[in-house]
Parts: C-alpha cells; sequence; structure tokens
C-alpha cells in the first residue's frame, strides 16, 4: 500500500493531531510524505507525517489534479468534492 502514497494520492490521517483529516500528498519519500489540506496545512508549510500513519483513500493516478499551478484553492475544493461524493445522506 505504501508504494501508492506517491506525489497526488488522498490520504486519511490516521494516527497524531490531524487524525480523521483528508490531505493530498505533495511529496513523497521512502519513509515520509509530505502532505497538505489548503487550511491547517498549506502548500507552503505542508505536514512530515510518517506513511504507516496514513491510509490511502484515492491512488495518485487517480486524482484528476495539475500540480503545475497547484493552489491552497484548489486542494480545499478538490478535498471539498470527495467528501461531498462521499456523502449519502
Amino acid at each position: 500500500m505504501r508504494k501508492y502514497l506517491g506525489k497526488g494520492a488522498l490520504v486519511k490521517a490516521i494516527q497524531g493531531r490531524e487524525s480523521g483529516q483528508v490531505f493530498i500528498v505533495l511529496d513523497a519519500d521512502e519513509e515520509y510524505a509530505y502532505i497538505a489540506n489548503g487550511k491547517t496545512r498549506t502548500i507552503e508549510q505542508p505536514k512530515k507525517k510518517n506513511k504507516k500513519h496514513l491510509y490511502l483513500l484515492l491512488k495518485s493516478e487517480d486524482v484528476n489534479l495539475d500540480f503545475t499551478g497547484l493552489t491552497n484553492a484548489h486542494i480545499i475544493k478538490y478535498i471539498k468534492d470527495y467528501n461531498k461524493s462521499r456523502d449519502y445522506k
């Protein structure tokens, strides 16, 4: 599963202060992922998070985000749309 936690993946934090929040992976190395949600964790200051504390929601190839002109507003909108699509009420 951790091999899919590359740039562009949609993840949910399962440990730590941000537990339960949804994030976009901006960058990743062998052990850590740098994540942002556009609000509390911005593109300018992403959170460095251990990959074993993240749950994969969408693989990077399933996320349709253009990273060339990515802004915090784009991330907020994408996460909001994802949450809305999962809301069955």
